[in-house]
């Protein structure tokens, strides 16, 4: 299905609480697919794809706040009047826009492996990283973000999954990666955080060199009541370890989403 411009879809049981599940950048929402056989039993998953991502069109100048108007649109569409919304990385971002825009229709947050800021000398290096994309080619620029994304073990541990994330990670158009990269430059939420009332849980991996666990901390400390759970991964908990996310953030879903 497609709302303003995005595409998503439905799962899981129809009488269940409401879920948006957004994905990090260059990936799209298959990225959820291994944990659908167990939240699908449970809740009524809206997965969506951000813009530029998966099946949703190309959209320049995009900003978060723009993909969190389109989400309430969605929920409208699908008939839900309130979420809870779970988000890794860009999709954490998303959430706290989504959050800080439509309070009432949040009923319960989770921020994965993501901050509320980004500073200059991080927009710089993304910059760094737009520049290495267009010399060396995406080829090169897949290798490099799984290096950030995983810790070495799990890739050397694995490499039918980083197969199944290289594929997903190609559908990804370039231009829709350099669109979102422009939205994460503009992330600054921090002095609205104290603003978030919904119960709230980030998440985050102890060998995340992205996000360290201790601008984590930082975040989940902003946020009034918000809790902190550290894993053994790196960026990607939701795949390194996806029974630890699996239960974990749906534990949480089931006591707060409704």
């Amino acid at each position: 299905m497609t709302s303003s411009g995005l595409s998503w879809q439905l799962a899981g049981a129809a009488d269940g609480p409401a879920v948006v599940l957004l994905h990090p950048i260059a990936t799209n929402r298959s990225l959820w697919d291994p944990l659908l056989p167990v939240w699908t039993r449970h809740f009524r998953l809206i997965c969506v794809d951000l813009p530029g991502h998966g099946h949703s069109p190309l959209r320049q100048d995009w900003r978060l706040d723009d993909a969190a108007h389109d989400l309430a649109r969605i929920l409208d569409q699908a008939g839900a009047a309130s979420a809870a919304i779970v988000g890794t990385s860009l999709g954490g971002m998303v959430a706290q826009a989504f959050a800080l825009a439509y309070p009432a229709r949040c009923s319960a947050l989770v921020l994965a492996h993501c901050g509320a800021y980004t500073a200059p000398s991080v927009a710089r290096v993304w910059e760094q990283r737009l520049a290495a994309l267009r010399t060396d080619g995406f080829d090169a620029h897949v290798e490099a973000t799984l290096g950030r994304w995983f810790t070495r073990d799990f890739l050397l541990g694995s490499p039918l999954t980083a197969d199944w994330l290289r594929a997903l990670m190609h559908r990804t158009p370039i231009q829709g990666y350099v669109d979102a990269v422009g939205a994460i430059q503009w992330l600054d939420h921090r002095e609205r955080l104290r603003e978030l009332a919904r119960p709230t849980l980030v998440v985050a991996g102890r060998n995340d060199s992205a996000i360290p666990p201790e601008i984590a901390a930082e975040l989940a400390g902003a946020i009034r009541g918000a809790t902190l759970e550290l894993c053994d991964a790196a960026h990607m908990a939701c795949v390194e370890q996806p029974t630890w996310f699996t239960e974990t953030v749906g534990r949480f879903v089931l006591r707060h989403g409704r």
